[in-house]
């Protein structure tokens, strides 16, 4: 229907023909439930026809004026805006917490490698259950034949240096598609706290159940196997000969061969207390020497070990654990180690694992690594890929194994963990543990 003039005027919003492209575009202004004028509102109609343009022009009006009553935002919110400003809230917060801003990066990557490239500018109050089920799909298969495909390597700024990424190339675990899952419910809870839409228009967003796999751990002859190989190569080093006749060879020689003695003596010891601790890889290289309690003062016990206390910290979690009493000599070999590589005992401060010259260490993947294939043990007898938190799973695993187990409410609290994840994860220990028990009583 085509309006006359004086109808036209008594509209509560002007629709206008655009010079650019000669389509017709809308604007207006309303009034917020403040009684306060909002700015001027433009929207292009996409419309060519007057008849046409009016006609869309009255439900673009309408819909923003029940949005206005409400108190939500009139113009369409765009995802990518959304999405962005979602972003730079967590870096803001992160800015008080090492551990927050590690979290805010972790958005970021997530939000400019996936959500931005596949939701683009859609209005985010237009995206419901469907696009999030294609989008899901789309995750999974983007390392294996979407646009991942094509990249092997990155480029990223580490401090002052760069270094090259590489990806798998794989289909995502559950539990990754899980944490993607919860920052992608960022965004749209971030678009209602905006008030671009209502919290009734958030869609369902779910990738599944995460599956609580068996964590993989060395049986003891695994373990006793990996720690002679680790020993062996520690001699090797110390029993190593200097060739060179050169002044100078000799001292490059002399100084290569310190270098590996240290690096394999730490490599021994810290498997030998990750082990006999169950801390997390973040917590060993978290620790100094002033978060071990009785390494000097503790009374002796009748083998010449020390009962001492750690105060672990990483990974959000913090407390104190009480390892085995022949843990200590461990601590002090790298006591001694130390003294001998510097010159002077470290301080309360140095970290208890650092490099050769003395810089606290962030990783041994390359190392044990190296150690795992002298062992030929890169894998358990499960087919699982042994990595340095497979110490932390073989210690549970063998607190929940003796005769006189640890019960899970111990173990717990000293692995500074839930009794929830301890059930998860060694449910099929603990079932054992349990009919073993029944067998006794019987």
């Amino acid at each position: 229907m085509i309006l006359s003039e004086e109808e036209k005027k008594e509209l509560p919003y002007t629709v206008f023909r655009r010079g650019d492209s000669g389509s017709y575009g809308l604007r207006f202004t309303l009034v917020d439930k403040d009684g306060k004028t909002t700015p001027q509102f433009r929207i292009g109609l996409g419309k060519c026809s007057e008849e046409e343009a009016y006609a869309k022009a009255a439900k673009e009006y309408e819909r923003a004026a029940i949005r206005n009553e409400e108190g939500l935002s009139v113009g369409p919110a765009r995802f990518h805006k959304v999405a962005q400003s979602y972003v730079r809230q967590l870096l803001s917060e992160g800015k008080s917490s090492k551990r927050k801003y590690g979290h805010a990066r972790h958005a970021q990557g997530c939000v400019e490698r996936y959500f931005i490239p596949f939701f683009k500018q859609s209005s985010i109050g237009a995206i419901g259950p469907a696009k999030i089920k294609e989008y899901m799909e789309w995750r999974k298969s983007y390392w294996i034949t979407g646009p991942g495909k094509d990249i092997d390597e990155e480029e990223h700024v580490r401090g002052e240096s760069k270094v090259r990424m590489r990806f798998q190339k794989i289909v995502p675990s559950d539990a990754t598609l899980k944490r993607e899952a919860n920052f992608l419910r960022g965004v749209f809870n971030h678009a209602v706290d905006k008030n671009y839409i209502k919290e009734s228009d958030v869609p369902k967003i779910s990738f599944g159940n995460v599956q609580t796999n068996r964590r993989p751990a060395l049986t003891k002859e695994e373990y006793k196997s990996l720690e002679q190989v680790a020993i062996q190569r520690y001699m090797d080093a110390c029993n190593s000969e200097i060739t060179a006749i050169n002044k100078k060879e000799r001292q490059q020689q002399l100084a290569t061969k310190d270098k590996l003695i240290f690096e394999r003596k730490q490599m021994v010891e810290f498997i030998y207390i990750a082990v006999q601790t169950g801390m997390r890889p973040g917590e060993l290289f978290n620790l100094n020497w002033g978060h071990i309690d009785g390494l000097d003062t503790a009374p002796l016990d009748e083998f010449g070990d020390r009962n001492i206390r750690i105060f672990a910290h990483g990974k959000n979690k913090k407390g104190n654990l009480i390892p085995a009493a022949h843990t200590s000599n461990a601590f002090l070999q790298l006591k001694e180690a130390y003294k001998t590589r510097f010159g002077t005992y470290p301080k309360d401060e140095d970290p208890v694992f650092c490099d050769a010259v003395g810089n606290r260490l962030v990783s041994l993947n390359k190392p044990l690594n190296q150690l795992l294939k002298a062992a030929g043990l890169l894998h358990n007898s499960a087919g699982e890929k042994i990595s340095t938190y497979c110490f932390r799973h073989t210690y549970a695993t063998w607190q929940l194994q003796k005769s006189d187990a640890v019960d899970i409410y111990t173990l717990a609290i000293n692995m500074r963990t839930s009794v929830e994840m301890i059930e998860n994860y060694y449910s099929k220990l603990i079932a054992s543990l349990h009919q073993n028990l029944c067998k006794q009583v019987v």
